[in-house]
């Protein structure tokens, strides 16, 4: 599969198509973090606009773009294990920097954990330079932030 065959739609984090999606990066994040199992984590908002790449109608992976004014943060970024290293987080990322843009922010930000070297590395090739950790996670040794001009 290229990125040519691929497809990417907005839609809300209701869509039942996220959901399965957004469970697995839960039990992977788990996995990864053992610790923060139970760890009361910020939720996207209601109003967070969801992009799903489907690959033939499958969802392969998804994100969230939470718009908070002037900034956007990039929230629930997952790839599929299976469909990981063809490109689907690097066509999420440009993807939700066009909905921050397009919203008029000018900044977008996003935490990571430090045990995703994978998505450390996606976000990197994105242009997004470490920050100072904001808050809430300012008190979690396990995160760092990342951002962005636009």
């Amino acid at each position: 599969m290229t990125v040519d065959e691929l497809t990417v739609v907005e839609t809300a984090g209701t869509d039942p198509r996220v959901a399965p999606l957004v469970a697995a990066m839960k039990a992977e994040m788990d996995r990864r973090y053992p610790e923060e199992v139970g760890l009361d984590h910020p939720q996207v908002l209601t109003d967070a606009v969801f992009l799903l790449v489907l690959a033939a109608d499958e969802p392969v992976g998804t994100c969230a773009v939470q718009l908070l004014g002037a900034e956007a943060e990039l929230k629930r970024m997952y790839v599929r294990p299976d469909q990981r290293g063809r490109g689907v987080a690097g066509l999420l990322m440009g993807q939700a920097e066009a909905v921050a843009r397009r919203a008029g922010c000018t900044r977008f930000k996003l935490e990571t954990g430090v045990r995703q070297p994978e998505a450390i590395a996606v976000y990197r090739r994105a242009g997004f330079v470490a920050i100072p950790n904001y808050p809430p996670y300012d008190t979690w040794e396990l995160s760092v932030c990342f951002a962005k001009d636009l």
